[in-house]
């Protein structure tokens, strides 16, 4: 009998549970992902495929500002690019996360970086595009679900690309193109401080009352004094130092009580802009590595 049993329970066929989009239902806190992508026709194209879905909850749909709200709901074909920006197809696990892994999604030519960073107390957590996984490895029939803090944009290009596209950020361009530095921050990974051009301005104006020359090399340093070497969203940052690619100098991080981030003497005005290399952060203030800040200083 009790073998009976046994060989019984062994040919009950293993039970995942519903499809994409009813683990997404039996879910809290996901009301507004579940009528974007019914009124886009997603989820019948998530039940019949086979698929990874990045749900942002409902917080994170709140938290959006007011004019990206009106661009992207007034415009279908753009809500169905983003929509499918947070999918991708096959399964994606938190298990298999590494540190800059990029996933195809099913935005097609639009990856989704995967960081991996320590929490306070020590443990592990994964972003997407700078997005906390919340609730991971939700197991579907036709694939995994994940809940995320935030919704995700696609990459708006390379480095270069976004400076170059900026009107408030022709200064740093002129000076990388005057480096021949645009391959380098067109393909380079790490993280990128845009100092705006009125942040630039201040610097030109210090440099033209001192009557310092121009300098290549400084001009140099201080350009990759921006980039640090590893690809730091704010969910990830932590106050303290990080090496650049500025012949290692650091940079220090802090934090403000009312949530400002600071990059030495600059804040973050804008943060967590993805590029298909990395992140950037509008910083309102030029970042200068010693000796040059000294000399900037005296004089």
């Amino acid at each position: 009998m009790k073998f009976l049993l046994v060989v019984m329970v062994a040919l009950v066929p293993f039970v995942y549970g519903g499809s994409l989009m009813e683990e997404l239902a039996a879910l809290p806190d996901t009301k507004v992902i579940r009528d974007l992508l019914n009124a886009t026709g997603l989820d019948a194209v998530l039940d019949n495929g086979y698929a990874t879905l990045f749900a942002p909850n409902d917080a994170a749909f709140a938290a959006l500002p007011d004019e990206v709200v009106k661009t992207v709901m007034g415009n279908a074909s753009i809500l169905t690019g983003l929509l499918s920006f947070h999918a991708t197809e096959g399964i994606f696990r938190s298990m298999d996360a590494s540190n800059n892994m990029l996933l195809k999604s099913v935005l097609k030519g639009s990856d989704i970086r995967v960081n991996v960073y320590n929490d306070v107390d020590g443990s592990l957590f994964v972003t997407l595009n700078g997005a906390k996984v919340t609730k991971a490895n939700i197991m579907a029939t036709n694939g995994y679900l994940h809940i995320i803090d935030h919704v995700m944009f696609p990459p708006r290009g390379s480095f270069y690309d976004m400076v170059a596209a900026s009107d408030m950020h022709k200064t740093l361009k002129s000076l990388i193109d005057g480096q021949k530095l645009e391959s380098f921050f067109a393909t380079v990974t790490g993280t990128l401080f845009a100092p705006t051009d009125a942040a630039f301005q201040a610097v030109i104006d210090a440099v033209t009352a001192k009557g310092l020359a121009k300098n290549p090399v400084a001009e140099r340093e201080i350009l990759m004094y921006h980039l640090l070497e590893q690809v730091v969203y704010s969910a990830g940052g932590h106050a303290g130092t990080y090496n650049t690619f500025d012949q290692g100098n650091q940079v220090t991080v802090s934090m403000s009580s009312n949530g400002t981030v600071m990059i030495n003497q600059a804040n973050v005005v804008i943060g967590d802009l993805a590029a298909t290399n990395g992140v950037l952060h509008v910083i309102d203030s030029v970042l200068v590595p010693e000796p040059w800040a000294t000399a900037l200083i005296m004089g």
